[in-house]
């Protein structure tokens, strides 16, 4: 006595794998892209100075998003302020700032952020150990005129 329709003995029922298929690309492409913006933020070759009392970045209520600045040096180039998205693979400038277009950048990107109200994102300079503090300072003073108030300089703890 047959139970199926169609005489095909020995066919098993498969399930259907796309829905699973379609699961697992979603998940791999929120990992590469979550990894992109990641790596986005990386120092690339700035050398940090060692620091002894250095703390991790705090998870306080209420804070936002931190701002990076790369105070880059190098002996045939000096001293050039990159963010990090203007770094390329190797850790190169693409298109540095100096202290005066930092200074204005800083100020548009304050009043920018500021149209949604209180402006609690703190400003994160990574110096590189070589940099002069003087330019390390105007950096600093750029970010403090602008209108920011959680200024931060990254160190390496040894």
């Amino acid at each position: 006595m047959s139970h199926g329709g169609g005489g095909g003995e020995g066919e098993a029922a498969e399930p259907n794998m796309t829905p699973l298929l379609d699961l697992v690309l979603q998940i791999l492409m929120f990992f590469i892209v979550t990894v992109n913006f990641a790596t986005a933020e990386d120092a690339g070759n700035v050398e940090l100075p060692d620091s002894q009392t250095a703390r991790p970045l705090s998870d306080l209520p209420g804070a936002k998003d931190p701002i990076f600045l790369n105070l880059l040096y190098d002996e045939k180039l000096g001293h050039q302020i990159v963010l990090p998205l203007q770094l390329d693979s190797q850790g190169k400038a693409l298109d540095p700032m100096d202290q005066v277009t930092a200074r204005s950048y800083m100020k548009k990107l304050f009043e920018d952020l500021s149209r949604y109200g209180e402006v609690k994102n703190p400003v994160i300079i990574r110096a590189h150990k070589m940099a002069e503090y003087n330019q390390v300072f105007q950096v600093l003073q750029s970010c403090s005129d602008a209108g920011f108030r959680q200024l931060k300089v990254r160190a390496l703890i040894q």
